[in-house]
């Protein structure tokens, strides 16, 4: 998938890939503008054109099949986070983790939760 290395997802396409990924399913842009009605006062012109810029960045795709277009996520919530992350820290998966770790709200649970992801990935490489 081609993605242009944009940085961070400026906060109003942010908003639109919190809906799409939240609802995980093709949306119209009427759809989306009123998912987003609490937050933005949006006409569909408006969502239209912040779509098209998604889609020039590979992060959504637009279904032109019938008369009203449809658009979908085309990196996953978790994709985009490790996009960031691997940006903001150099691309180190080591820094990435210590400077997660470094953070002091961090409990016996979640690092529990962390030990058991890394062992599961250690497997999954065991077996390719």
């Amino acid at each position: 998938m081609y993605l242009q290395k944009q940085g961070q997802i400026p906060e109003a396409e942010l908003d639109i890939m919190r809906v799409l990924w939240e609802s995980g399913k093709e949306m119209s842009v009427s759809e989306i503008v009123s998912a987003l009605s609490n937050k933005h006062l949006w006409k569909n012109p408006t969502a239209t054109v912040l779509l098209k810029r998604l889609s020039t960045k590979g992060y959504i795709s637009i279904n032109r099949s019938s008369s009203t277009y449809l658009y979908a996520a085309s990196i996953s919530k978790n994709e985009y986070q490790s996009i960031m992350l691997r940006s903001i820290l150099g691309g180190s998966v080591k820094s990435m983790v210590a400077s997660l770790l470094d953070n002091n709200d961090i409990g016996e649970n979640e690092i529990s939760e962390i030990a058991e992801l890394l062992e599961k990935k250690r497997i999954e490489l065991k077996k390719d």
